[in-house]
């Protein structure tokens, strides 16, 4: 009797321990809250919210979602789970970065959706965004970064898949910085005044679509040579106002780049509108080959509409309007160009740099 009534005691204290403890209701919560008013103490439920996301975070199950509930700065996290984090429209979900990363995402095989933030830097100790070390996916959706010394949006993760859509990025250094290998897609995005290059892809597949690119203080977008093949996709956007080219496509050593350019406005850019640049050297025939250019306005660009530059950087250019640019199109250093000849290529200062556009450029 006495052993009996002993585990019944045991059993009812275990007991009470999983039904009072707030660690293990917390960690239960599918859903939970975040507002002004809020305290880090509370249980982050829709009547008693957190303060911060990090709080919320602590209380949320891996999958589950954290939702704004009025307007207010939510301080800076770090996610190592599969989680939600939402500002539903009308309600400003600020972070303010003074040192490092506004959101750092760091879990093997999470998959992280932002929606609705507006993530600013102050100051020069505020470095990324939303720093990508470790992903299965992360979606960027609605979501303003802005003042950042190093990157809006950082993908170092080695192969995370990475959506952008509807964001705009203002000011700072890089819009995005790709050094990770899994595949990026930007749409519907804008990315405005930035201090370097606005889309800097170092490894992997991109795809930009419907994206504004404007006024960066160097290459608009840049496929650079990180490691393998690099391949982008680039239509209906607008790249315009750069310091130096609007597209430039560049291979390296013992790397390849790949571009297809089609259906955007590349105009007013302080170099070409699209270079293709065999970084490498004379011995190199893979770096920046095979780049496609089709139905493409390219205007107004002080040195070229389009430039192919060295012995491995080969161009196929199709029905795209090119002019008053100081040249339309133009070889360097034996790089090819080549055309059906159905390009409109007029009043640039030189049109076709001496070529005709039936043959080899």
């Amino acid at each position: 009797m006495k052993r009996h009534l002993a585990r019944h005691v045991v059993f009812a204290a275990a007991a009470a321990c999983a039904v009072w403890s707030p660690v293990s209701l917390a960690a239960l919560a599918q859903r939970t809250f975040v507002a002004s008013s809020g305290n880090d103490a509370n249980t982050c439920s829709v009547t008693f919210p957190c303060r911060q996301f990090s709080a919320a975070l602590a209380q949320t199950a891996d999958g589950g979602e954290i939702i704004v509930l009025n307007s207010a700065g939510y301080g800076t996290v770090l996610i190592t789970q599969s989680v939600s984090i939402v500002a539903p429209p009308g309600i400003y979900g600020g972070m303010t970065v003074i040192s490092g990363d506004g959101v750092t995402i760091a879990g093997a095989g999470i998959d992280v959706r932002l929606r609705g933030l507006t993530i600013n830097g102050i100051g020069a100790s505020a470095v990324t965004g939303i720093n990508v070390t470790d992903a299965a996916r992360v979606t960027i959706t609605d979501c303003t970064v802005s003042s950042m010394t190093g990157s809006a949006i950082g993908i170092f993760a080695p192969s995370s898949d990475v959506t952008v859509a509807n964001t705009t990025v203002r000011g700072g250094n890089q819009g995005i910085l790709k050094f990770g290998g899994g595949p990026l897609t930007v749409v519907d995005s804008r990315f405005m005044v930035t201090g370097s290059v606005a889309i800097f892809v170092l490894a992997g597949d991109t795809t930009v679509a419907g994206t504004l690119v404007a006024s960066s203080r160097d290459d608009g977008i840049d496929l650079g040579a990180g490691g393998g093949v690099t391949r982008i996709a680039i239509s209906d956007s607008v790249i315009s106002g750069s310091a130096l080219n609007g597209i430039n496509v560049a291979g390296g050593t013992a790397d390849a780049s790949k571009a297809e350019i089609v259906g955007n406005t590349i105009a007013h850019n302080g170099y070409n509108g699209i270079l293709a640049i065999d970084g490498g050297g004379a011995t190199v025939v893979a770096a920046a080959k095979g780049n496609l250019i089709f139905n493409n306005t390219l205007a107004d660009n002080t040195a070229a509409g389009i430039q192919s530059n060295g012995p491995g950087a080969q161009v196929r250019v199709s029905g795209n309007s090119i002019f008053g640019n100081a040249t339309g199109v133009i070889e360097i250093a034996t790089g090819h160009l080549y055309s059906p000849g159905d390009n409109y290529v007029h009043d640039n200062g030189v049109d076709n740099g001496g070529h005709s556009l039936d043959t080899k450029l």
